[in-house]
């Protein structure tokens, strides 16, 4: 069918009519957040950008101690010892809820689940708060209690996972050799339970390509006995999927490419390891790691596959900072990024690019 030329020029000039009202949109800006306890501060550097950094300045209360965080989007979850505040990053750093008190002990995890929801692991009293960011003021909600200590949190397939890792000490551990602590994967609410076979004292969890979550398990300190687990996400219950051995002394942090690659760092080791979720196989594990040069605090990856290893400084106020090391997709060191004196945590999220002057 042709149209005829008075068609076109209709056409046309509802096109020029419309245009002015279409602005330009500008795209979010993909940041690195770093957690610093010593500082008390969040530092925001984008990952284009690295030489330029928004610090924003946190205000805990009298005796906590600045331990833990979660990102989603422009929403920033920081745990203050026993409590939990949630920032809005992209307005202002204005606080949506809290800081509110969430039990005894130290907050071991945080992770936003779907919705407004998030949710606060707390091991010394073997619970996990849920509360809802954007329905109270005081980030309160409810908690479930477990069995043993919940160290880890993670979103899969529309639910929450808890990581339950009882620890070297004190708890339902088999004495021997090598102790092993029992420890298990349980879906927020439910009473289902996924024993984990391995050394014991899961730490962390990851929702991978493949669909199935891998859940790192860091065994007892000075034997390097360290796993990494897979789970069915949908099988709720019953018995865990294959485990892969050869992770090292004490693996506790865990990222993802979300394509076909699993990184994990440690602690107490000083090296970076690569499981391939596709081949099932081991790339680089405790023996062959990629050097980093320092102990890790955690990892993140960007849209581009690009690696950020935070390494720990010296905690103390006349040490040496610690630093972010930048590696590429093909695990080459490319640079690295000064930050505080004692970084504990890392992500990396999108905020509204003109929430932000990044210039100050």
């Amino acid at each position: 069918m042709h149209l005829g030329r008075w068609t076109i020029l209709a056409i046309m000039g509802i096109v020029a009519a419309c245009a002015p009202t279409i602005g330009p949109v500008t795209p979010p800006v993909e940041v690195l957040v770093v957690l610093d306890s010593l500082d008390d501060s969040l530092r925001i550097i984008p990952v284009d950008s690295p030489g330029v950094v928004h610090t924003i300045e946190l205000q805990p209360q009298s005796g906590t101690v600045v331990n833990a965080l979660a990102l989603r989007g422009s929403m920033a979850a920081i745990g203050f010892s026993d409590q939990v505040e949630v920032l809005d990053l992209g307005n202002g750093h204005q606080p949506i809820c809290g800081p509110s008190s969430l039990g005894e002990g130290l907050i071991s995890a945080l992770a936003f689940g779907g919705g407004d929801s998030a949710y606060a692991a707390t091991a010394a009293s073997n619970r996990v708060s849920f509360f809802a960011t954007l329905q109270s003021a005081s980030c309160s909600g409810q908690y479930q209690q477990y069995s043993g200590a919940p160290q880890g949190l993670s979103l899969a397939r529309g639910s929450v996972f808890v990581v339950v890792g009882n620890g070297p000490g004190p708890g339902p551990c088999v004495p021997g050799p090598q102790v092993v602590c029992p420890s298990w994967v349980s879906s927020y609410g439910a009473p289902d339970s996924i024993p984990l076979a391995g050394p014991g004292n899961a730490r962390a969890a990851i929702f991978a390509s493949d669909g199935f979550l891998y859940v790192v398990s860091a065994g007892s300190d000075g034997t390097a006995n360290g796993t990494l687990s897979q789970i069915d996400p949908l099988q709720k219950s019953g018995v865990g999927g294959p485990t892969y051995p050869g992770f090292g002394h004490l693996p506790s942090y865990l990222a993802t490419n979300d394509a076909d690659r699993i990184y994990v760092t440690s602690p107490v080791d000083s090296g970076l390891m690569v499981f391939n979720v596709r081949t099932h196989q081991i790339e680089r594990g405790y023996t062959n790691a990629v050097a980093l040069g320092g102990h890790s605090r955690g990892v993140a990856t960007d849209d581009l596959g690009r690696l950020y290893v935070l390494l720990a400084g010296s905690c103390n106020a006349s040490g040496s900072r610690g630093t972010v090391h930048v590696l590429g997709s093909d695990l080459v060191a490319t640079h690295d990024i000064p930050v505080g004196r004692c970084p504990i945590a890392i992500g990396v999220t999108e905020i509204p690019s003109i929430a932000y002057k990044f210039s100050d």
